[in-house]
């Protein structure tokens, strides 16, 4: 209902909305997604997509005043999703080009458009474009695969290969030696790859185990040979790493059930759970927790809807009423974050997409939603991350985000009596100079005062159980989104999964450990570390 094309003459001072009435040409509202591009060679001529119920490009020559409609094919009616960004050639007005799911090209006004890269040659699932103002032929195009250069203005691209910006969501690791580690990446898989490699880890030390948007992935804790994989909307994998056989495991609604629910609702980026207490139980949530004991063979649902299950968020066949989704990202009231205390068997804490926090202490036979407990935390916050405490069974932490309401602080509250009560760790009123809306919230395993944040502008820590935070600068670690941390026991080393730069490891954090309030009051002092280790490479002569 907020959706609408505005136009300022007075240079942002003020804004007027164009109606039909103003802007003749345009669709009836309601509106989507909207984008709208001027020519730089042309002020006047202006280039609108309006996702609507009659979806289309538009091409105006008054600046505004009047439209009309230009090309009208699939890349113009389909829902946009993230895609629907137009760039116009700096030197040319006719020449439009449109990011999608590939990129297409209009050299007549926007009349038609022809495909020039995408998922023929390229990646596909186009983000922007850039044409360089001295020289059109000179193009960068960024997809979800990378980036990529044209010099002939689109008909061919090369990759450049030589940049470190994955993008992921999860990450864990194993304890071989050198450990290797986890991680699904946006839009390109779910991989294994090393730790630590004699002449360093190049991208032939990594290996694809799983397609899809990979998010959450395991080593299975019962047989090393196989691993636990998703991709988008819950569809999770147990995956042999010699032959790379697969077998579906996501849970399925009963007939009887599936009469009552209608469907299961897994999020984009579904929550998937190891059990602490046995390798052979996992655990995966939609509006429903899920629990197998064996693997994934078999699962008995063991809550009820801990979501809002308000159907006003259940639209997304409707897609609000504009244009159907054609994808599973936008499936909303679902459980988003699942953790198992590792002190007592069946204590599960639960968190949704919608606002809910839910606990049960005896294995999902009753549930209670505590999140009316955290004061001052706005109602339907997206709990990004709950973490149940190693070293109390009633702690836990929990971060929230509110980023899709314009909020970007972070909101992390820990509680030590099962949710009875929260102490808020960052919030609004005390950021403590911690930057970007929070991802992820853990305890060190070793020392309980030492707390590791993933925010979406970097990794903060607290040495004084979040009393007091840092942001984490070693090794040059970049203002990136850190999606998700995990410490190698062994090894004591901190893996870092950010979503624009790929995995950081932070090698041996036992000077973390040493690092106390008081010491970090002084000028100067010694910490110590654990015995490094040499590795040796021998070649045959």
């Amino acid at each position: 209902s907020g959706s609408g094309l505005y136009r300022s003459t007075d240079g942002g001072a003020s804004w007027t909305e164009l109606t039909t009435a103003s802007g003749k040409g345009l669709p009836p509202k309601p509106y989507g997604r909207i984008a709208v591009r001027f020519a730089p060679s042309e002020p006047k001529t202006a280039y609108a997509f309006i996702e609507s119920t009659d979806s289309g490009l538009l091409v105006s020559h008054d600046g505004g005043d009047s439209w009309e409609r230009g090309d009208k094919s699939q890349w113009m009616v389909w829902r946009p999703f993230y895609f629907a960004n137009l760039i116009v050639d700096p030197r040319d007005a006719k020449r439009v080009f449109k990011t999608d799911g590939n990129l297409i090209l209009s050299e007549d006004g926007g009349k038609s458009f022809a495909v020039v890269g995408g998922f023929n040659g390229m990646h596909g699932d186009l983000h922007d474009l850039w044409i360089d103002p001295n020289n059109s032929q000179h193009v960068f195009a960024g997809d979800d695969g990378g980036l990529w250069i044209s010099y002939d203005g689109g008909n061919r691209w090369w990759k450049s290969d030589n940049l470190p910006i994955a993008q992921f969501y999860h990450v864990s690791v194993d304890d071989r030696d050198p450990y290797r580690v986890y991680g699904g990446l946006q839009d390109n898989s779910s991989w294994v790859g090393d730790s630590a490699y004699p002449g360093g880890i190049t991208s032939s030390r990594w290996e694809n185990m799983f397609g899809g948007d990979g998010f959450w992935m395991f080593e299975d804790p019962s047989d090393s040979d196989y691993v636990y994989a998703e991709y988008q909307g819950g569809f999770i994998g147990r995956v042999n790493r010699h032959t790379h056989e697969t077998r579906d495991i996501q849970p399925r609604l009963g007939a009887q059930e599936l009469k009552r629910y209608k469907k299961l609702r897994f999020n984009w980026n579904t929550p998937i759970a190891l059990s602490p207490h046995d390798p052979s139980t996992i655990y995966i949530g939609a509006q429903f927790l899920f629990r197998s004991h064996d693997h994934g063979q078999t699962w008995e649902r063991i809550s009820p809807d801990l979501t809002s299950n308000d159907p006003q968020k259940q639209k997304q066949e409707e897609s609000g009423g504009v244009t159907v989704d054609n994808s599973v990202a936008e499936m909303h009231t679902t459980i988003f974050s699942i953790s198992e205390s590792p002190l007592t068997a069946g204590l599960i804490w639960v968190g949704t997409d919608d606002g809910n926090l839910q606990l049960t202490r005896d294995g999902g036979g009753h549930w209670e939603n505590v999140v009316g407990n955290v004061r001052g935390l706005p109602k339907n916050s997206w709990v990004n991350w709950v973490q149940a405490g190693q070293y109390a069974p009633g702690t836990a932490y929990a971060a929230f985000d509110r980023h899709t309401f314009g909020d970007m602080t972070p909101y992390v509250y820990v509680t030590k009596d099962y949710g009875r009560t929260w102490t808020a760790l960052l919030d609004p009123k005390d950021g403590k100079g911690v930057r970007g809306y929070a991802h992820v919230i853990k305890e060190d395993p070793i020392d309980p005062q030492l707390l590791y944040l993933g925010t979406e502008l970097g990794l903060s820590m607290s040495v004084d159980g979040g009393a007091h935070w840092a942001q984490y600068r070693g090794g040059h670690l970049p203002t990136v989104a850190v999606r998700d941390l995990a410490v190698q026991p062994r090894d004591s080393d901190l893996v870092i999964a950010t979503h624009g730069r790929g995995i950081w490891i932070v090698d041996d954090i036992t000077p973390l450990r040493k690092l106390t309030p008081e010491l970090a009051s002084q000028d100067a002092a010694f910490v110590s570390a654990r015995p490094a280790q040499q590795r040796i490479e021998a070649q045959g002569g």
